[in-house]
């Protein structure tokens, strides 16, 4: 960006963040929904949630591609803005900065039950496998020829 400001440059930098606001919004509802699959270990329904997430993120990136010219000439760009302006735009990042740190969170809450249940699911399964071991070594025998056999004479 150059020391001015193009014609309607501070009016996109307004759209975009409303639309990565939109887009947080978005993906903080699915986010809950994530928490719900975690916790009632549904693998299926939240593989379809994260890749639902993923066409979310996926745009996400795009905006940042758009916004980034902004970012890099912040300070100039800041101090061309008259008060009213600065403030709007400073609101909309916190609130965009809000949504992340809460999506973020949230998807901190969720890998660690993911962990938890991992876990569980190797200590089922090396129960299994002792429990297959006991049997085997404790089982009956199954006899190789009859015991008792049946003769006429």
């Amino acid at each position: 960006m150059t020391d001015t400001l193009p014609p309607g440059s501070t009016s996109e930098l307004i759209t975009l963040l409303d639309r990565q606001k939109a887009i947080y919004h978005q993906l903080r509802s699915l986010s809950q929904r994530q928490a719900e699959q975690v916790a009632a270990a549904d693998p299926e329904s939240l593989l379809n949630t994260l890749s639902q997430r993923q066409v979310l993120i996926d745009q996400l990136v795009e905006i940042g591609t758009s916004v980034e010219p902004y970012k890099r000439a912040w300070p100039q760009l800041v101090s061309q803005l008259d008060d009213e302006t600065r403030s709007e735009l400073r609101s909309r990042i916190e609130a965009v900065q809000t949504l992340l740190d809460e999506i973020i969170k949230q998807d901190e809450v969720d890998r660690q039950a993911l962990v938890g249940h991992r876990g569980k699911m190797a200590d089922q399964l090396q129960r299994i496998r002792q429990g297959t071991a006991v049997h085997k070594a404790y089982g009956a025998p199954v006899p190789s020829s009859p015991r008792l056999t049946d003769r006429k004479g």
